[in-house]
């Protein structure tokens, strides 16, 4: 809190007298209610630990990411996923619909898949429940096969060695970030690999 300055005269010599807060050099009363108001107008010095409760926004920013997804939203949810992590950057949902939402994004020129694998990787590291394993599972399967699909198709239409060697690069990169991932939540490899190739 900061001393009263009278701001007729700018002195701080003020005392209170009679229930008002007068100024000793020009006289200006003050009333109470106008002296706190002066006392806590601008910086306010704290000491010790304060606590602020975010769970409020965090829950809306969560709403509006889900919203944002199911609407199709990928960026949007991403976006929201983003403010929650930085306010609580251990919320496994967060990283899961961020997962999900920068994997939907990628592009034959901006491929996210690895991105994505590390933010299914951080859901678990924060939240290692069956629910989650079985979420990040579904996600990394159906985006490892979309990813693969859009490659192919390019390749169908544009045949020729560098989209065959774009094939095999996203291939390598399923492999070294899904068999790891897939194989902590206890699920087999294999047959998704199987099934790619």
């Amino acid at each position: 809190m900061k001393a009263l300055t009278c701001e007729m005269c700018g002195s701080t010599d003020i005392i209170k007298q009679d229930g008002l807060f007068v100024c000793q050099s020009c006289g200006t009363k003050y009333s109470v209610e106008e002296a706190k108001k002066m006392m806590v107008e601008g910086t306010v010095s704290v000491k010790g630990v304060v606590t602020v409760d975010n769970s409020g926004l965090i829950d809306n920013y969560l709403l509006m990411a889900n919203n944002a997804l199911d609407a199709g939203n990928k960026a949007e949810a991403e976006n929201y996923c983003n403010k929650i992590i930085e306010i609580c950057p251990n919320h496994s949902k967060a990283w899961l619909i961020k997962g999900n939402a920068a994997g939907w994004q990628s592009s034959l020129v901006n491929l996210r898949y690895d991105e994505s694998i590390k933010c299914f990787n951080n859901a678990l590291d924060y939240e290692d429940s069956e629910e989650m394993k079985s979420n990040v599972v579904s996600e990394t399967e159906s985006l490892s096969r979309a990813v693969v699909s859009l490659a192919s198709n390019h390749f169908a239409e544009f045949p020729g060695s560098d989209n065959a060697t774009l094939i095999s690069n996203i291939l390598t990169s399923i492999i070294a970030g899904a068999c790891p991932l897939l194989t902590r939540c206890g699920v087999e490899f294999d047959e998704l690999q199987n099934e790619l190739f």
